[in-house]
């Protein structure tokens, strides 16, 4: 299946540095020789994973197929590097920078991750009346009865 492909590449595949041009041509003259193998892979509309190939199919003049990633931003973050990181010929100083960028976007996500837990939390505790949503919506048993307005003192009533 293919998608249609964002010019713009995903902040998590901006962890890993590009191929030199060189390397680029010889990607791109195997992927015209034998096909491309691998897809890419989107995630949140923008190019997750597959930077270098799909450069490489431009050069080509070789149709770029991509799958859909789905999952969490941490997911993500955590496929891209498993993808990348052993595989790619990194220098020491190439390694260091994406450990950085890594260790940024983990934090970012995992403080994102953290507020929203917090909210469901909050949202929990208050019955769901969080954010002006008032009180959480009571279905009757029957067609045409009516929900007292307090449940619990109409059944204590009885």
């Amino acid at each position: 299946m293919e998608l249609p492909i964002s010019s713009e590449f995903h902040p998590i595949a901006n962890i890993f540095p590009l191929l030199p041009k060189e390397e680029i041509s010889r990607l791109a003259d195997d992927i015209k020789s034998h096909g491309l193998r691998n897809p890419g892979r989107m995630f949140e509309g923008k190019l997750l994973d597959g930077r270098n190939r799909k450069l490489a199919c431009d050069k080509a003049g070789v149709k770029f197929p991509t799958k859909e990633f789905t999952g969490s931003k941490a997911e993500a973050l955590a496929f891209v590097w498993s993808e990348n990181f052993c595989r790619r010929h990194l220098n020491p100083g190439q390694a260091a920078i994406a450990e950085a960028k890594r260790a940024k976007l983990s934090a970012e996500y995992a403080a994102v991750l953290g507020e929203m837990k917090q909210e469901a939390k909050e949202r929990q505790a208050d019955g769901g009346r969080k954010a002006g949503r008032g009180r959480p919506q009571q279905v009757p048993q029957q067609i045409g009865e009516a929900i007292p307005e307090d449940r619990h003192s109409q059944d204590a009533k009885l």
